[in-house]
């Protein structure tokens, strides 16, 4: 006695594949363009975070830092400005730069996914295109005017 057994036939898989296929093409950019998105959201806050420290810093002092590494020093209160340099997303160090030392004006700037400097998917704090983060042009972040004493 045979039993009938139910299977799939082979054009049943190929339509199930092949509807898994579109769906794969339509919604996978979507998903890999929010990853990028938050990736340097998380390169962007790491730089806010490292320009607050530097104008912390500025502030005590009355100069700019001359490294990222005197941030890790402790201030007047004991502690650091941060507790250690982040890498960017991408595992790269970020650069600083003292862009206008009389008016204690600097950039903090990642190396972007490519890892390389000085290539265009540079990030930049602040940035240097409006609508992006950032984009207070010219940032002065402690302007120190001398006053009574």
């Amino acid at each position: 006695m045979r039993t009938s057994e139910r299977a799939f036939t082979l054009i049943e898989l190929m339509v199930v594949v092949t509807i898994l296929g579109l769906l794969v093409a339509i919604v996978g950019p979507n998903v890999f363009r929010s990853s990028d998105a938050a990736t340097r959201r998380a390169a962007e806050v790491q730089m806010a975070q490292i320009a607050s420290a530097a104008g912390l810093y500025t502030v005590e002092h009355r100069r700019l830092p001359a490294s990222l590494d005197d941030l890790t020093s402790p201030g007047r209160e004991g502690e650091p400005y941060l507790d250690r340099l982040p890498k960017d997303p991408w595992g790269s160090a970020y650069e600083y730069r003292v862009t206008d030392a009389a008016h204690r004006r600097f950039e903090v700037v990642s190396a972007g996914p490519d890892r390389i400097m000085g290539t265009e998917d540079d990030l930049h704090w602040p940035a240097e295109a409006e609508g992006r983060f950032g984009s207070r042009g010219d940032v002065v972040v402690a302007r120190l005017v001398p006053g009574p004493r």
